[in-house]
């Protein structure tokens, strides 16, 4: 589906329009952390060295009921394993919306598979992106929709929102 990794690879080629980028599409629906451990080998690290590495298992994890012990320990797996095949690799961990996700905001609760990646990501001094929340804030403010500009939990092909770039409004 063409959503969040399109945006960012357009995203990057703007904002960097001197860098030589080449995006691995290593992505597979419906999956979650421990499959992507099992691939992670085959998939990513044997296409040669991979300098940023983006990381999302929040919705899947749920969805395929993935134990917490289990989803830490691919999690965990997946980043030992990728900075052992390049220490100087960047990684980001992310938190994908979804309806589920979006029902524990509006109680008031975080999202245990939010509250995993958040820890993970504490713990290994990566970055961690929360599009949970700021898909909920936004719905909040009235600036996005779920209805509206999401399809399949990505982002839909006429949503209202955009990734700003510095120089260049939305």
């Amino acid at each position: 589906m063409k959503g969040w990794r399109n945006m960012v690879g357009r995203f990057l080629t703007e904002y960097y329009p001197g860098a030589r980028f080449r995006f691995i599409n290593a992505g597979i629906p419906s999956l979650g952390s421990l499959p992507h451990a099992f691939r992670l080998q085959n998939d990513v690290l044997s296409k040669g060295r991979i300098d940023l590495l983006f990381i999302e298992s929040a919705v899947n994890d749920l969805v395929n009921r993935t134990p917490a012990i289990t989803q830490q320990r691919a999690l965990e797996g997946i980043i030992h394993h990728s900075l052992t095949a390049n220490p100087y690799m960047n990684i980001v961990l992310m938190g994908f919306a979804d309806e589920f996700k979006i029902a524990d905001y509006s109680a008031h609760k975080t999202p245990a598979e939010i509250r995993l990646h958040q820890e993970l990501a504490l713990h290994y001094q990566v970055p961690f992106i929360n599009l949970a929340a700021e898909v909920y804030e936004r719905i909040g403010n009235k600036e996005l929709s779920w209805q509206d500009d999401f399809k399949d939990l990505h982002p839909s092909p006429t949503a209202r929102h955009c990734m700003p770039i510095p120089s260049k409004p939305c």
